[in-house]
């Protein structure tokens, strides 16, 4: 999952910052247009998939990998491979910073 940083660093964000990893997740913050955005990665059983949250809405405290999921804001991404899922990332992002 190393990559899936650099291609979303690709895809324009400003910053991709790792705030925790497990066997199991990957916790990014990213930066986009002045908005932080939190997105939990993980592969599941048939594909990797992406619990996209406006950071506003979780408290720090609760910034760890497997929370996302309770969390009742957001939108998922679901993609085959690495390249993919950044991409679905990135327009669900875009997405929700336009709200």
């Amino acid at each position: 999952m190393h990559e899936i940083k650099k291609a979303l660093e690709d895809l324009g964000f400003e910053k991709v910052r790792e705030i925790e990893r497990d066997p199991l997740c990957l916790l990014l913050l990213l930066t986009i247009e002045g908005r932080e955005v939190l997105v939990e990665i993980a592969q599941g059983t048939r594909a990797l998939y992406a619990k996209i949250v406006p950071a506003d809405r979780v408290p720090p405290s609760y910034w760890k990998c497997g929370y996302l999921g309770y969390v009742p804001n957001g939108l998922y991404a679901f993609a085959d491979n690495v390249v993919e899922l950044a991409q679905r990332i990135s327009d669900k992002v875009r997405r929700l910073i336009k709200r």
